[in-house]
């Protein structure tokens, strides 16, 4: 309802999600109905490289390059429109965007899971160099971290304000 047209939102599912033909069925016509899925060469999973495989396959086969990729919970609840606005004022590489998180005294910060940006040449240095696939597995949110500061690309960690929220009730009054 409120999507800037700038703004591509797709559900990634993994191909090998299930082998139910009633299941595959149910995708497809959801595929045809609303254009918002992207089926990428995956197993279903959370900490086991899908996040990975589907910055690999936006940068392999993606129709366009976008100047940025977001990796988001299926339940966060993000403002596109505050977001939209926010991300106008973004630097077109190297730029790390998210709600920073950290875990213990001596932990590194990363961007939580909910939500994250990352700039497009980020994308590219994951899907080409060595170093994310050896270290795909393992916490998401936390292995996307050491594959930005491993790059020496991030130079924009931009802390995220009012765009993604864990529950509609934290800060949706104004919309």
């Amino acid at each position: 309802k409120n999507k800037p047209p700038s703004i591509h939102v797709n559900f990634v599912v993994c191909s090998r999600a299930t082998n139910e033909t009633n299941v595959r069925i149910k995708l497809n016509e959801e595929i045809q109905k609303y254009k918002d899925i992207l089926i990428i060469d995956c197993f279903e999973n959370m900490n086991k490289g899908k996040t990975y495989d589907y910055f690999v396959h936006i940068a392999k086969n993606s129709s366009f390059l976008p100047d940025f990729v977001m990796k988001a919970d299926d339940d966060s609840y993000i403002h596109l429109p505050n977001l939209e606005k926010r991300m106008l004022s973004f630097p077109k590489t190297g730029v790390y965007f998210g709600r920073p998180v950290t875990l213990g005294p001596f932990a590194r910060p990363f961007h939580s899971g909910a939500g994250y940006i990352l700039s497009y040449d980020l994308i590219k240095w994951i899907s080409e160099d060595s170093f994310p696939k050896k270290e795909k597995v393992g916490a998401e949110d936390v292995q996307t971290a050491k594959w930005v500061r491993h790059s020496n690309l991030t130079k924009n960690y931009i802390k995220e304000v009012y765009e993604i929220y864990a529950t509609p009730a934290r800060g949706f009054a104004d919309w």
